[in-house]
């Protein structure tokens, strides 16, 4: 007979589990470790631009339109927040220096950038640090006892016509004041200077649509802000029905659709592939190089004028206006920078302003250009002020100041070609 033993059976169940437990290792006896879930939403850090402040706006500050540089380690699109902006809209990957536009006297305590890259991803917002903008006072240096602390007074004289095909309208202001021009809303233009008087400001372009958040202000050289002046809503219609020379941008009816016309028959000016004008856009020094040989007939598109050299260090073969460069510097239209940085080079992306747009589109006459009083803005002893002379004489520029370093544009450019012309000098 089998007889059951309780203290047998319980001998024998601990003897196997303390065997268990010596054989097995303590490792195998936990939970297996899973490797953490991966978020398929998550968004690499690396891949996403990443900035920080280099050079903060000073503390304290009587510059109403201060400067700010900032780190981003990716170029893409600047986006601003809170008060400041700025018309530089691209970044560098790198340190970005970007002027912000004009503010108001106070604190400022809300301003952000960011970068949005290629990828569309957008950097967490960086802080501008809070700064105050001071309303400042400044002497007279001609009458020491004379302080000006009054804004200028500005009106509106004319609008926009509604609706308008011209996609660079003009508006005239009246201001008590000379000084500074600045600008709100959708609307901007290459004007940076107003005298005291009435001021056409032409807009560069804009696209069709209705435009009611346009605003001017002016401030004068002690500082002085005006208010705001509105421009009255506007429409700019899509209906062009008579072109200007063909251009998709230019009515017919535009006021110098004959100036146009003739620098496009000249081959001087033909236009953007897409088939506009862009009568406000402003132009490099390569391209007024080219401008300038073509209109005056000093270039043959089958000739070697560079002969395998560079005319200069930062021109090669490989641009577009290699030949005309070589060309235009043979004939000492156009030559490099002498001081500075940028001694010696030439710089062919740059933009032009009025007084180097006129030396080299002078320079093609040949003549001994006069000297004198010329603009109230010039004077004898700047390198331009012969050709300044020559201008102001032939009605080149109009009006009593040449603002010499206000950029070209395309519009200005014709303009200033079909007076020569008219003069018998092209």
């Amino acid at each position: 007979m089998l007889i059951f033993s309780w203290r047998i059976f319980s001998r024998f169940l601990l003897s196997g589990l303390l065997t268990l437990f010596v054989v097995l290792p303590a490792q195998a006896l936990l939970p297996p470790t899973l490797p953490d879930p991966i978020d398929p939403d998550a968004v690499f850090p690396n891949l996403i631009p990443s900035l920080h402040v280099v050079k903060p706006v000073p503390v304290e500050t009587y510059d109403k339109t201060p400067e700010f540089t900032f780190y981003s380690s990716q170029a893409g699109d600047i986006i601003y927040g809170g008060d400041c902006v700025s018309s530089t809209t691209t970044a560098i990957a790198g340190d970005n220096l970007v002027v912000f536009d004009t503010l108001d006297v106070g604190i400022h305590s809300n301003c952000t950038v960011a970068v949005k890259n290629a990828l569309d991803l957008t950097s967490a917002k960086l802080e501008v640090p809070t700064f105050e903008v001071k309303a400042g006072i400044i002497i007279d240096p001609i009458d020491p006892l004379l302080i000006d602390v009054v804004a200028p007074t500005i009106s509106l004289v004319s609008g926009v016509d509604s609706p308008t095909t011209d996609t660079t309208p003009s508006v005239v202001i009246k201001t008590d004041e000379a000084g500074y021009v600045s600008y709100q809303g959708a609307c901007l233009s290459t004007t940076s200077q107003v005298v005291a008087g009435d001021n056409t400001i032409t807009f560069m372009a804009l696209e069709p649509g209705t435009y009611s958040n346009c605003k001017i202000r002016v401030a004068d050289f002690w500082g002085n802000l005006s208010s705001a002046v509105s421009i009255p809503t506007f429409t700019v219609s899509q209906e062009i029905v008579a072109k200007c020379a063909g251009f998709s941008d230019l009515a017919a009816s535009d006021a110098d659709c004959d100036a146009i016309s003739y620098v496009k028959s000249i081959g001087a000016m033909t236009g953007n592939p897409d088939g506009t004008f862009d009568p406000a856009g402003l132009l490099q020094r390569d391209q007024i190089a080219k401008i300038a040989l073509e209109a005056f007939g000093n270039f043959s598109g089958s000739a070697d004028y560079c002969a395998g050299q560079s005319p200069f260090p930062d021109v090669t073969a490989a641009d577009w206006a290699y030949q005309y460069i070589c060309r235009a510097k043979a004939l000492a239209v156009v030559t490099g920078y002498e001081a500075g940085a940028d001694a010696g080079y030439f710089r062919p992306a740059r933009s032009v302003n009025r007084a180097e747009f006129l030396a080299i589109i002078l320079r093609n006459l040949g003549e001994i250009m006069p000297t004198g009083a010329s603009y109230t803005d010039v004077h004898s002893t700047d390198w331009f002020a012969d050709y300044a002379k020559y201008s102001k004489d032939n009605s080149l520029f109009t009006g009593s100041t040449l603002k010499p370093a206000n950029f070209t544009s395309r519009r200005e450019v014709a303009q200033v070609l079909y007076k020569l012309h008219n003069l018998g000098k092209i």
